[in-house]
């Protein structure tokens, strides 16, 4: 059975503007690339619909084992963050440097935390105005499948 001839690529260096031609395989990766992630599509959406419906069947902390087949695990996870950052900077002055790891949003140290957790520390109750817990709820799955059939082999 003849093979269907590929089709023309070229490698394009973005600094330099330097073209070349793309090798075979290189084209036959793209192009397998580009149907593989078109097929996988659907999947990742089916597989976001079906832990979306677990995630509100099931309650977080909760392990769900369908005989020796397969598992899935359903985790809470829960991050404080800064919900008030001209409220904190005005609390803590100077110190918000040393207490806030900023990146896109504001994240609060542990030293912080355990300051606004302290109900002696005089800034407690301020500081916890201006943090938030936020928590979400993954899922994962196991396959226990392949590990039985690990120990038949």
């Amino acid at each position: 059975m003849k093979r269907k001839p590929l089709p023309h690529g070229v490698v394009v260096d973005k600094r330099t503007g330097e073209a070349s031609p793309a090798p075979e395989r290189v084209v036959e990766l793209v192009l397998d690339g580009l149907k593989a992630e078109a097929e996988a599509k659907p999947r990742t959406r089916r597989v976001s619909e079906i832990k979306t419906e677990l995630k509100q069947l099931v309650p977080p902390e909760t392990v769900i084992s369908v005989d020796d087949l397969a598992e899935a695990q359903v985790i809470l996870r829960q991050q404080v963050v800064v919900s008030d950052e001209a409220a904190l900077k005005a609390a803590l002055g100077k110190r918000f440097a040393d207490l806030v790891d900023i990146r896109v949003e504001y994240q609060p140290t542990e030293k912080l935390i355990a300051m606004a957790a302290d109900a002696d520390h005089p800034l407690a109750e301020t500081l916890r105005a201006c943090l938030e817990i936020k928590e979400s709820v993954s899922i994962t799955f196991k396959d226990l499948s392949a590990k039985k059939r690990g120990k038949a082999a």
